[in-house]
C-alpha cells in the first residue's frame, strides 16, 4: 500500500468523526483530507473515483469531470449509474451495497494489473468524449 494515497475529499456531518478515525488509526500518511471544491488539481492527478451516493450518480458532474480525467470508477449501483459506469470496464460497480461491498470493490481495483487499470481510465474518457458529448450538426444551403 506504500504506492498508494487515498483523497478524503468534502465535507459533511461526519467529517470531525473521520477526522479522528483517521488519526487513531495512524492513517495520516495514506488517507489526505480535503474540503476544497475545486478538484481541477486533484482528478488529474488520480487514478480513481469513489461515488457513495445514496440514490443516483447521473448526471454527475463531478463523476464526469473525473472521468474526463483518466479515473476509473468505483460505484454503488444506484439509479441511472450504469450509463455512467460500465461494470469491468471503466469502473466496478459494488455487487453487495454495504461498506463490505466498497471494501471489495477497492481492493479488486487495487489488486489489478497496470494495464488492467489503464484499460479502465481510458474506458472513462472514452465514454465522455463519445457517450456522454453534444454533437452540434449545422446546415447550410
Amino acid at each position: 500500500m506504500t504506492n498508494w494515497k487515498f483523497y478524503f475529499l468534502g465535507d459533511g456531518d461526519l467529517s470531525k468523526e473521520m477526522e479522528a478515525l483517521i488519526i487513531a488509526e495512524g492513517l495520516e500518511d495514506l488517507i489526505v483530507r480535503k474540503l476544497s471544491g475545486d478538484l481541477s488539481t486533484i482528478y488529474p492527478t488520480t487514478s480513481c473515483y469513489v461515488s457513495t451516493q445514496d440514490f443516483e450518480n447521473f448526471p454527475s458532474l463531478s463523476m464526469m469531470e473525473a472521468m474526463a480525467c483518466g479515473n476509473a470508477i468505483i460505484s454503488r449501483n444506484v439509479g441511472q449509474t450504469s450509463l455512467m459506469v460500465d461494470d469491468e470496464k471503466n469502473g466496478l460497480l459494488l455487487k453487495e451495497d454495504s461498506p463490505e461491498g466498497l471494501v471489495e470493490m477497492l481492493k479488486k481495483y487495487i489488486k489489478s494489473t497496470d494495464d488492467e487499470r489503464i484499460a479502465m481510465q481510458k474506458e472513462s474518457i472514452r465514454i465522455v468524449e463519445e457517450v456522454h458529448t453534444s454533437v452540434l450538426l449545422y446546415l447550410s444551403d
